[in-house]
């Protein structure tokens, strides 16, 4: 009788345990590690990371954005011959995603469920067509080709 009240316990313990690990730290850190964000941290993300309206957007970066609307996917293609690292990606300058880098000559794929505004939204509910795009790798904010539709 004993073991049949011990091993669902023990049982329940093992699998309260194992949902509780934690990969470092505390803090926010939406993007560490290799786990893909959810939308919870994506959302907080947006609602933390604010337009910069004070910089001006710069045509320096040779890039260009595609749309691709039955995917629902931006792709954004860098031209030149220098990485951007830590991109913050900005439609239409309210919807908001991150991608780790755009290599040189290279290109990135983002699905525009991750992009959310700061209140939450995903981009996806608003049914508007992108018109801007802009890319910001640290205090730089550059303006993209496009969007034009692939």
């Amino acid at each position: 009788m004993l073991r049949r009240i011990v091993r669902p316990i023990v049982l329940a313990a093992a699998v309260s345990l194992a949902g509780c690990s934690s990969g470092g730290g505390g803090g926010f850190h939406p993007f560490a590690g290799n786990n893909e964000p959810d939308r919870a941290q994506l959302a907080a993300y947006a609602a933390n990371t604010k337009y910069p309206g004070d910089a001006k957007p710069s045509t320096d970066f040779k890039g260009v954005a595609l749309v691709n609307s039955d995917r629902h996917t931006l792709r954004i293609y860098n031209f030149g011959e220098t990485p951007l690292t830590g991109v913050t990606v900005w439609v239409d300058k309210t919807y908001v995603a991150h991608t780790p880098a755009i290599a040189a000559r290279g290109s990135v794929t983002l699905p525009m469920e991750e992009f959310y505004d700061g209140v939450g939204t995903n981009m996806l509910k608003s049914n508007f067509p992108v018109k801007r795009v802009q890319v910001q790798s640290g205090d730089q904010l550059y303006d993209l080709w496009g969007p034009a539709a692939e």
